[in-house]
């Protein structure tokens, strides 16, 4: 019978030749053997080195008591003291550091990591962990660094087990109650350590990087190829982004780098700006395109919409943001004519608002009204008339008051007539009144 050679620190299993410390149920198990059968097979071989024995029998001799009950429920400071725990610590750690660990090299099997799994799943501790070991926890890894390889190595497993379905979210289907919501919004504005990573400098730049020019996972859509084209902000988050952006001002370095990027993408036919010049073909594609798509050459959305104005629909009479209970169909006073049209026009010789002269509008085709400036239409007076463009006579519909004030300001300054405070006209019959 072979016999099993016993070396300085280290034993050797007769099975299969390899030296270890002491020979283990965990490693018999490899040879499907327990330790009463290798014992049987090999009835002279110890199980453990000398130098193993030596040691385990230093720790047997504290104060001639037995270890096993001695040391029961007691860390190796309280046995020890704390410069001696250490140093065993210290030992322990660098006695399976790397190659010297059994299982340096070896990866358990899915089928062991599937048991684990299963066995701690609802598992609670016996002893639960005190606020002390978990701040000296959190302690430790606060300020640890992971370097970008782990970091890399990391998200690539992650990834992998999530697509194959080994991995499954815990949320997945589950969305955050409001209160939930409200706590980690909290969380996140009022964290002092956030804010201060997100205002440095550093962090910035990396982010810069991370996404400018094709590493933006938006480079280069545009139109339909853009995954929000189509899509339109709801009323509520448009008040959250006005909110937000209130009061911010760009920086001269990002409106030069604004600048510089719409000129290149303008020069490089990427954006076609609004206000380009259009050729005549392209003139006439779009008036044959209005010609052909005119609504209002469709007889039933025009017999529509007059049901709906008959009908009081949204946008007639008290539906209207405009409506002033009716004025619009009061009649004008006989002496609204031509002839006094005729005077303040040749009075004012331009529109009173743009200063166009009234024979450049005639060249553009723009029609020339008289405004009534206390919008009273049967004051029919020189001081209370004024020439108006049709574009700008649109523009005194709203704000009213302010209108007013404007116009008799003006013909105050310009002829010298005369308004009250509360906006009225002051007439002098002592001159002619021009009729």
């Amino acid at each position: 019978m072979d016999k099993r050679i016993i070396m300085e620190d280290l034993c050797e299993c007769l099975i299969c030749n390899k030296r270890l410390h002491y020979i283990s149920n965990t490693h018999l198990k490899t040879h499907n053997m327990t330790m009463k059968e290798y014992m049987d097979r090999f009835p002279d071989s110890p199980t453990r080195s000398e130098l193993f024995n030596h040691k385990m029998n230093e720790q047997n001799k504290i104060k001639g008591k037995k270890i096993s009950k001695y040391r029961k429920g007691k860390t190796y400071k309280e046995l020890f003291g704390e410069e001696r725990a250490k140093e065993i610590r210290k030992n322990v750690s660098e006695a399976h550091k790397g190659e010297k660990n059994y299982f340096y090299g070896k990866h358990l099997s899915e089928e062991t990591k599937k048991k684990i799994s299963l066995k701690n799943k609802g598992r609670k501790l016996k002893h639960p962990r005190s606020l002390e070991y978990r701040r000296k926890i959190s302690e430790s890894n606060r300020n640890r660094i992971i370097s970008e390889e782990t970091r890399k190595k990391l998200s690539e497993t992650l990834k992998r087990k999530y697509a194959s379905g080994e991995i499954i979210s815990s949320m997945l289907g589950k969305h955050h109650s409001e209160e939930t919501k409200k706590k980690l919004s909290y969380s996140l504005k009022h964290s002092k350590k956030r804010q201060t990573v997100m205002e440095s400098k550093e962090y910035r730049e990396k982010m810069s990087k991370s996404l400018s020019g094709k590493n933006n996972p938006m480079y280069g859509k545009y139109g339909g190829e853009h995954p929000a084209f189509g899509n339109k902000h709801t009323e509520k988050t448009k008040e959250i982004i006005s909110r937000i952006n209130k009061g911010k001002h760009l920086s001269l370095e990002t409106k030069k780098k604004l600048s510089e990027r719409m000129k290149q993408e303008y020069s490089s036919g990427k954006r076609i700006s609004p206000f380009i010049k259009y050729t005549n073909e392209h003139k006439e594609e779009i008036r044959k395109r209005m010609r052909d798509n005119n609504p209002m050459k469709n007889k039933e959305i025009i017999q529509k919409v007059r049901k709906t104005i008959a009908d009081g629909g949204l946008l007639s009479l008290e539906n209207n943001g405009r409506w002033l209970g009716g004025k619009s169909f009061e009649p004008y006073g006989l002496a609204f004519n031509k002839k006094i049209k005729e005077v303040i026009k040749e009075r004012d010789k331009q529109c009173m608002m743009c200063n166009t002269n009234l024979i450049i509008l005639k060249e553009l085709k723009r029609r020339v009204h008289i405004h009534h400036i206390d919008y009273i239409k049967i004051n029919n007076f020189k001081e209370n008339f004024v020439t108006l463009c049709v574009n700008c006579h649109m523009i005194t519909n709203s704000n009213r008051n302010h209108w007013k004030t404007f116009f008799q300001s003006m013909l105050k300054e310009r002829y010298g007539y005369q308004y009250t405070a509360d906006q009225k006209i002051i007439l002098d019959f002592t001159k002619e009144v021009e009729q």
